[in-house]
Parts: structure tokens; sequence; C-alpha cells
């Protein structure tokens, strides 16, 4: 007993005594953000479970209302954080059921993780969700749907792939006016301004290869833009630098005028970008306001 108590107070010793903005402190707090996580009730959300691919993560979680909640237009499009390695849909059902508490549907996929795979493979299962994701609202009569892409962590990175490498999204049968908006929860959007951890060596490999390009979507910012995006990142991160989202932001305004949101934690670390899924705090308030006003938006244009 007194070994275990002594284990928590060098623990909590630990978490406190690395400054945020330092990677293990980040790890330190990792534990704790995964309880609080799982801790949230998720039994009032109605889901099914679609696989895409033979792998046993090939598949997406199809979230929905309760039968009491108001339904809305837009479908959010979810994919959660973890390092291209860690996490299921299933363990991160409670970002879903903040969406599904204000009316929306959400999909939440998952994919072949690193190690085992990388960038070159997830992409592939991302376009694979895709286009399953169209072929069963073609059977449903639902294609003409509006969809809100939304990712925390490397789940910013892939949504980040979705909508700006717009040529595969054209190959895919998608078009970007189907997506409203996007939001990005510490996602790493220009992989240059990162440190060389391991899970970004996992997904891309050496920085020299060819992959290494490809795996970062700044380099898909090459025409105009204009879908909303809104981005929330703490200024003192220790896993995406705040530079990676800052440079894209730089790169993007360049393209799109105006639909622009930065909002930054002052002081917050990596996991208080992702704390919206178990807090009701500022960073929650931001997204449920900003997707209600997407919803908003689309429904004056679509009566105007």
């Amino acid at each position: 007993m007194l070994y275990c108590i002594a284990l928590f107070l060098i623990y909590l010793f630990l978490a406190h005594f690395f400054p945020k903005g330092n990677p293990i402190q980040e790890g330190l707090y990792l534990p704790i953000y995964w309880l609080r996580t799982t801790l949230v009730p998720t039994r009032s959300i109605q889901l099914k479970k679609y696989f895409y691919g033979q792998h046993k993560r090939q598949y997406y979680l199809w979230l929905k209302p309760a039968n009491t909640t108001p339904k809305r237009n837009h479908i959010i499009i979810y994919y959660h954080g973890g390092g291209w390695r860690y996490g299921t849909p299933e363990f991160f059902k409670a970002n879903g059921k903040v969406f599904t508490d204000l009316g929306f549907e959400v999909i939440m996929p998952t994919y072949r993780p690193c190690p085992k795979h990388n960038y070159e493979h997830i992409r592939a299962d991302v376009d694979a969700t895709l286009l399953h994701i169209k072929e069963l609202l073609q059977k449903e009569n639902r294609w003409n749907t509006k969809f809100i892409l939304g990712g925390m962590s490397a789940g910013g990175n892939l949504v980040a792939h979705i909508l700006y490498n717009q040529t595969q999204l054209v190959t895919l049968g998608w078009q970007t006016a189907q997506f409203s908006g996007i939001f990005l929860c510490g996602a790493p959007l220009d992989l240059s301004k990162m440190w060389d951890s391991p899970p970004l060596r996992h997904f891309t490999g050496p920085r020299k290869r060819t992959i290494f390009p490809k795996s970062s979507p700044i380099n898909y910012l090459n025409s105009p833009q204009e879908t909303p995006v809104l981005f929330v990142h703490g200024n003192k991160d220790g896993m995406v630098e705040y530079e990676s989202a800052l440079s894209f932001i730089e790169k993007l305004k360049t393209l799109q005028s105006k639909d622009i949101t930065l909002q930054t934690l002052q002081g917050g670390s990596h996991l208080d970008a992702g704390s919206w899924v178990h807090t009701d705090n500022q960073a929650r308030k931001w997204i449920k306001d900003w997707v209600l006003q997407i919803e908003t938006n689309n429904q004056r244009q679509g009566s105007s």
C-alpha cells in the first residue's frame, strides 16, 4: 500500500515538475485524460458499425442522436486523435456525443494504424471510407447531405487531407462544396515544423523520403479556398507544435480571405485542445458555437 502511495506521489510530482510545452508533461497527463474520457456517459447514443475492408480496423461508427433530440441537416465526419496509432472510435464516443447532443449525426472512422502501417496505407483507408459513405448515402437517397469535417491531433491531419487534397477528393467522386466547414484541434498541419517524434516517423518515415511531403497537409494548399475553418490549438502544445498550425494558417490566408478562425488556448497544452471531450469548457463552447453557426449559415443559404 505504501509503495502504491509513493508511486502516486512521485507521479504527481513529475506531472507538475515538467512545464507545459514538454512532451513528457503531455505523456504524464495522458492517463488522466483517458480516464476522464472513459467516464463520460455515452449510453444515449445510437450507433451502427460499418466495415469498409477486411482488416479489423477498417470500419467506422455511425452515431445518431437520441430520438427526442431535434435533428440537424449536417453530418459530421470526425477522426479521433492518438498519434495515428492509438485509440478507436468506441473509446472516443464521448467526442461524438458532444455533437449528437446537438442533433448531429456523426461518422467516426478508424484505419490500419502505425507502426505497421504508414501514411500511404492510412490515406488509402480514408479514401475507402469516403467511398463507402458515398455508396451508403446514395442507397438511402441522402447523397445531397452537407458535411462538416473535424478532427483532433492525428485526426485533424487526416480530415485536412480530405478537404485540401482536392484532386484526390474529386477522384473519389466528392466535391469540396459538399463540406460546409472543417474544425481542427491540435492538428499537425505543417509537419516540417514538428520535432522528429516516434509517432511522426512511423507515419511519414524519414524526412528525406518522398512520403514525407505527401503526408503534410500544407503541401496541398495550391488553389483558392473558401471553406470555413476553425483552429483550436494551445500555444504550449508539447506534442504538436503551435507553429505547425500557424504556418498552415499563414499559407491558407494567401488563398482564402475570410472564414478562418484561430482560437488559441493561452498556456494550453495538446491535451487542453482536446479537453472538450470530457469538460464543458471554453474549447467546447468555441466548437459548439462554430458548428451551430455553420448549420445556421447553410440553412440561410438554402432558403435564399
